[in-house]
This record gives structure tokens, C-alpha cells and sequence, in this order.
């Protein structure tokens, strides 16, 4: 018997419409629909329609709004059309897929399926169009290290990394973030490690003991191979950023192509103009909390702007910190050159 707030059955063909009858689980990539063997017109249907906010309260029903009316909780603004086997998982895990996740993926199976139409094109071309895109927010603590690979391996697939920074830049961040809050709950002493992701950025804090894990990557094991792995990707626009504030080791990782505002990103950067260059006041002042400096330099800068940073540099004592120019809008030849002139110091090109 159905209940008072099951979608109708127009309701479902309309959710299944939108989305071209594919599954709007982030990286299913299903067809819910296709030919039958019973009869030239049967057709074999593995779809379902599923609440965002939950149709009914009790048990765990953390997704149930008490102050939505039926006729809103049955409408198809509150469903979601998903593969039966993943409809199934979401209507009975309300602890990983909240509302706001539920929603986001709805709206990016609707784009991909608006995209496919209007460019005459397939469903993974279109799901390219769809690439660095601001991720789904999500927080997520990690206490323990019972299913630590799991609840961070969700985290990065549920938060659509992979759909915006690509899967193999996505399981790099996913092996470091479960190598660093293994390192904080075991060798830190971490009583919380907490993971957020908002915007462009991921984020990891815990409370452990503090440590750089930048640093240091010649020896070790697992920490360290996932460290230095992040450490290569720095060069395509993603950067990882360390530092201690506030008692809590923060690490921050984020596609830096798009973000303006690198200040957002860490506190341990800087910005200078090119008057402060060509008139010697060129000061980096070194925060005793930072291990990594970031210098955000002048847009469109070119060979002879190198050349006088170069010079203005040339004095400059880092005290063991690690210092990274992050060059905007400058051509490959520019930066070789401020490689070749700064080979001491990490240069990365964004526009």
C-alpha cells in the first residue's frame, strides 16, 4: 500500500526524464532503462525515485523535514532519480548523503543530461563540460582507525573530486588524506581528526602533536610516499598548503586555477606589486608559525620582471622554510626562466 508521500507515477517519469534516465549517483554513469526480451515493446527498467528529504519519520530518518508540507515532500523537487541498487543505499544510509549532497548530485545529473542535449553529444563528453566545478560541501570527524579508508574514500568520491579534479589527482588526495589522519591518530596522539570540503578546498585538521608533513620526505613509508606524491601534482594547479594555528596541524588542498584570493587558502602567503620589486622594498616577512611561504607575484609578468625578482631575491634567508611563487597569467617560457634564475625555490603557474 502506497504511502501518503510516494511520488506518483508521473512524478517518476518526470525525475527519470530530467536526468535521461540516468542514475544521478555521483560516478555510477548508469542507463536505467533499455529493451526487453519479453516483447518488441517491453522495456527493462532498474530506476527508482528516490526522497531527498526523507517521506517519512522514526528509525533513521535524519533526512525527514518536519516542517514540509506533503505535497512538497512528494513533489519532484524533493526526488532524486538513481540506478535501483544505489536508490536503495540512499534511502537507508541518512548518516553519509545528506540533503545538500543529495541535492548537488541532482543538479549535476540534470546539467549533464541539458549539456547532452544541447551539444548533440555523449554522456561522458558531457560530464567533462562539468570539470572544476566548486565541490560539494561535506564535514566529516574521524575518531578511529576501524574504518578510516572507508568514510575518507566516500568523503572524496561523494564530494564530486573526481568529477572535478579527475580521478587520478583524486586518488592521490584520498590516499593523502587517509595517510595523514592515520599519521595524527596514531603517532600524533590526535584525540579528533576532522575533514572538511567547501568550495575548491579540501581540508584536514587534528589536534595531534604538531608536524609538518611536507618535510622530510626522503625516509619513510606510507605517509611519506603519499606526501611526495601530492608534492608532484603542485605543478597542474593543485596545491597543497601546511601549517600550525591554533594548537591544530591544518593541512589544505585546493585547485588554485580559479581562486583569486590565495589568502583564503593559507595564512602563510603574501602578495607583493611590481613597485615594491624594481624599488628594492621587496620584503618577505617570515611567520615563525609558517613552514611554507607562498608569494603571490604581479599578473602578466615577463623575462625582465624575472630577472629584477631574481636580483631582489638574491639576499634572501628562508631560514630552512620552503618558499613558492605562485606566477599568474605568465607564459611557459617566463616560468622556465624563473625556474632556471630561482632553482631553490617551487614555481607554480596558475591563470
Amino acid at each position: 500500500m502506497p504511502r501518503t508521500d510516494d511520488f506518483t507515477l508521473e512524478t517518476k517519469r518526470v525525475l527519470a526524464k530530467r536526468v535521461g534516465y540516468y542514475c544521478s549517483f555521483l560516478g555510477c554513469e548508469s542507463l536505467t532503462t533499455g529493451p526487453s526480451d519479453e516483447s518488441d515493446n517491453a522495456t527493462s527498467d532498474t530506476g527508482m525515485a528516490c526522497h531527498i528529504a526523507a517521506a517519512s519519520s522514526g528509525g533513521s530518518a535524519r533526512r525527514y523535514n518536519t516542517n514540509m508540507t506533503s505535497a512538497t515532500r512528494k513533489s519532484a523537487a524533493n526526488g532524486i532519480w538513481c540506478c535501483y541498487t544505489h536508490g536503495k543505499l540512499i534511502d537507508t544510509d541518512e548518516t553519509r548523503f545528506s540533503i545538500k549532497m543529495l541535492e548537488d548530485w541532482k543538479q549535476i545529473a540534470e546539467t549533464t543530461a541539458r549539456i547532452m542535449v544541447e551539444k548533440g553529444c555523449s554522456y561522458q563528453e558531457a560530464r567533462k563540460h562539468l570539470a572544476f566545478r566548486d565541490l560539494i560541501a561535506e564535514t566529516i570527524n574521524v575518531g578511529s582507525l576501524d574504518n578510516d579508508s572507508q568514510i575518507i574514500g566516500e568523503l572524496v568520491k561523494d564530494c564530486g573530486v573526481e568529477l572535478s579534479w579527475g580521478k587520478d589527482n583524486a586518488h592521490v588526495l584520498r590516499d593523502l588524506l587517509i595517510e595523514l589522519t592515520r599519521n595524527a591518530l596514531s603517532h600524533g596522539k590526535a584525540t579528533e581528526v576532522r575533514l572538511t570540503v567547501e568550495d575548491e578546498n579540501i581540508t584536514i585538521y587534528d589536534n595531534g602533536a604538531k608536524f609538518n608533513p611536507k618535510l622530510g620526505l626522503s625516509n619513510g613509508t606510507g605517509g611519506t610516499w603519499a606526501a611526495a606524491a601530492m608534492r608532484k601534482l603542485e605543478v597542474d594547479k593543485i596545491v597543497w598548503v601546511h601549517f600550525y594555528e591554533f594548537g591544530q596541524n591544518v593541512s589544505r588542498i585546493t585547485y588554485i586555477g580559479k581562486n583569486a584570493n590565495f589568502g583564503n587558502i593559507t595564512p602563510c602567503s603574501l602578495e607583493v606589486n611590481r613597485n615594491e620589486i624594481y624599488r628594492g622594498k621587496f620584503k618577505i616577512k617570515i611567520n615563525e608559525t609558517c613552514d611554507d611561504i607562498y608569494i603571490v607575484i604581479p599578473l602578466y609578468l615577463v623575462y625582465s620582471d624575472i630577472a629584477v625578482l631574481h636580483m631582489a631575491m638574491e639576499d634572501f634567508d628562508s631560514k630552512g622554510k620552503t618558499i613558492t611563487l605562485i606566477c599568474r597569467y605568465v607564459s611557459s617560457g617566463v616560468v622556465e626562466q624563473a625556474k632556471r634564475l630561482l632553482p631553490h625555490i617551487q614555481i607554480i603557474a596558475v591563470e
